[in-house]
């Protein structure tokens, strides 16, 4: 599911530094943290993008792939 901009619940958690939101949504449905949005955008541009350094920790805790993509 995603906003009106393809933003996902991960990608926004990623963004404002939620961690323990990205843990939660990322058990909920793995593949998310994959999904890209407006852009071409996943969860771990976002957090890049805010300078979220926690957020961009676990997200690549949960999936070090993502610094292949």
């Amino acid at each position: 599911v995603t906003d009106d901009a393809r933003r996902t619940a991960l990608s926004l958690a990623a963004g404002r530094g939620q961690v323990d939101a990205i843990r939660v949504l990322h058990e909920l449905d793995p593949g998310l943290i994959r999904v890209a949005g407006y852009l071409g955008r996943t969860a771990l541009h976002f957090a890049v993008l805010a300078g979220q350094v926690d957020s961009i920790r676990v997200l690549y805790e949960l999936d070090p792939g993502l610094l292949r993509i």
